[in-house]
């Protein structure tokens, strides 16, 4: 195909940087901020998805229910990336790539800032796709931009810098996150997370600057032609009526689908998983300090017919308790002792010990008698132990302590949740320029297969090993390191693949309707985390790493997929 020819690329020994003039740099700092503005609202969202929902709900954010409505909301927000990607995708052939990224960045903005005013689950939900069709179109109308603006020997290195800047998006919002966790109140009003989503709105400055950028020179040519040649078809006509993009962009779909299921399925699903480590060692460490008043108000509920009516008129939810589950006799889950307080509150219960401990001990069948009656015996001595405090303990106090008890612990989680993300996100940025001075050197190819084999050992020893501060400390950033580095892959690949007439479309394409596939993901994660693993005591870490050896996929899809390392761009 003649039209696919292309001159053989510029040589410039200078450094990559020193190649581009002031309006290079222009384009690049724009298309950057473009691309890191909109991985600031994606982390937003990660780290505060869990938290938005159980305070929507008032459930407890480790329970099933808020874990299945996390994974809808991610699903959500990739189906609408899709849908946006290859909606933006035709735009920006059609009618403009910087016009396009200006009403992209507007939609994604207004969206994600908008959540923080939420009332209840539904709208949230319906935001996270809305902004989804937002998010879909940057990565390819700002990758597009800059590999048709850039010098041919500076591009794959303009690239790699635009994704490996998208980290500092991505740190910012941990930084924000964790600023936020220490001035915020936890509990009450507007909390923690109705701020994270607040700086959603803080893209829309970047639009000022979009006004004043020029349409890329390649796409001008290209429109030109199409118009002197009378070409009408759409660029999706275009795309799938030539065998040689069809297959490519096929192809390109299912291999971009395994880095963003690494992405959202594995990668930051682990700062769900830290998170809730370290509550659980915040609530096993200080067992007995965490737990106590718990323990006081337990044995005055079943010990005080008023009590349960006192508190009821204070709309305590399930949300109010801690969230331990799996451990026996005196952890008892926040569920549990949430279910004694409604019956008891609903005259559905006579404070019969024997009949409170039926609800909280697992079930007695054949299989489980000794463990249940171990356990119920536990429980019931729980009781009697605390009922000496509880008939001393006035009511409000007691929930200002239980209030106060667990605003510490999640003060810690929200830290250690913002920490997380900041070191994942600092590995994925060295990762990402690191991709493209090795694939510079030894090719596309061989370095896809490095990255995705690092990836897949280093996810598997964060959702394996990661228990300790010190093993965050070192595991996060070597799991964003390698997973993080298969974007940038993508950003510097696809756009070698196909021809400028349908760059931006079949670059989205591959980036964002493998999303469709990718969206099975975060359903898979809930799945396994709330049925297949839920009675283990680890069930976010025994469900992260059954996905990991998906990167393997990968290996083999590359070799389907054309070398392109020192080839031009096709035209």
């Amino acid at each position: 195909m003649a039209d696919l020819q292309a001159a053989s690329p510029e040589t410039d020994s200078r450094p990559w940087y020193r190649q581009l003039s002031g309006k290079h740099w222009f384009i690049l700092i724009v298309c950057t901020l473009g691309w890191a503005l909109d991985t600031l609202n994606q982390q937003l969202f990660a780290l505060a998805k869990s938290p938005a929902i159980a305070g929507l709900t008032g459930m407890g954010e480790w329970t099933g229910a808020v874990s299945s409505y996390a994974a809808w909301a991610t699903a959500l927000m990739l189906i609408g990336w899709a849908t946006g990607g290859i909606i933006f995708g035709v735009c920006g052939d059609k009618y403009g790539r910087v016009r396009t990224m200006f009403w992209m960045i507007l939609l994604y903005s207004v969206a994600s800032g908008v959540t923080c005013f939420v009332k209840d689950v539904n709208q949230f939900l319906a935001l996270r796709f809305i902004s989804g069709l937002g998010f879909g179109g940057a990565f390819a109308v700002c990758a597009t931009v800059v590999a048709e603006s850039m010098p041919a020997s500076a591009r794959p290195y303009a690239l790699a810098f635009l994704q490996a800047m998208s980290s500092l998006g991505n740190i910012t919002a941990a930084l924000i996150a964790f600023v936020l966790g220490q001035v915020v109140p936890h509990g009450g009003g507007w909390g923690v997370w109705n701020w994270t989503f607040f700086f959603g709105f803080f893209p829309v400055i970047l639009l000022f600057f979009i006004r004043t950028m020029d349409e890329p020179e390649a796409w001008k040519k290209a429109h030109e032609e199409a118009k002197e040649a009378g070409r009408k078809a759409s660029p999706l006509a275009e795309l799938f009526g030539n065998s040689f993009t069809r297959n490519r962009v096929i192809l390109g779909m299912i291999f971009a689908s395994i880095g963003i299921i690494g992405f959202w399925g594995i990668m930051l699903f682990a700062i769900d998983l830290n998170r809730s480590v370290f509550r659980y060692n915040c609530e096993t460490a200080g067992l007995e300090e965490f737990s106590k008043n718990e323990q006081i108000f337990f044995a005055k509920l079943v010990t005080d017919k008023d009590f349960a009516k006192a508190v009821k008129d204070q709309e305590i939810k399930e949300g109010f308790f801690m969230n331990r589950v799996n451990e026996p006799g005196l952890a008892l889950s926040g569920g549990k002792i949430f279910k004694v307080l409604k019956d008891i509150a609903d005259g559905q219960n006579d404070l019969a010990d024997e009949e409170i401990v039926d609800v909280l001990a697992p079930a007695t069948d054949s299989s489980n008698k000794a463990i249940g009656n171990e356990e119920a015996a536990r429980i019931k001595e729980w009781i009697d132990e605390a009922r000496a405090d509880a008939r001393q303990s006035d009511t409000d106090e007691l929930i200002g302590l239980i209030k106060a008890d667990k605003s510490r612990i999640d003060k810690t989680v929200s830290n250690w949740g913002a920490i997380t993300s900041a070191l994942i996100n600092l590995g994925a940025f060295f990762g990402m320029y690191a991709f493209a001075l090795i694939t510079r050197r030894i090719g596309r190819r061989p370095t896809f297969v490095f990255f995705l084999l690092a990836a897949m050992c280093a996810s598997l020893a964060v959702f394996g090993f990661a228990r300790t501060s010190i093993s965050v400390l070192i595991l996060n950033p070597l799991m964003g390191f390698s997973v993080a580095s298969l974007l940038s892959g993508y950003t510097i690949y696809f756009p070698e693949l196909f021809p400028t007439r349908v760059r931006s479309t079949s670059v989205s394409l591959c980036y964002n309707a493998g999303r469709y596939i990718s969206a099975i993901g975060p359903f898979f994660i809930g799945f396994l985390t709330s049925s297949v693993y839920a009675h283990k005591a680890e069930p976010m870490a025994w469900a992260g790493a059954t996905l990991c050896p998906i990167f393997l996929l990968g290996i083999i899809l590359i070799f389907f997929l054309p070398e392109t390392k020192d080839q031009p761009l096709p035209e």
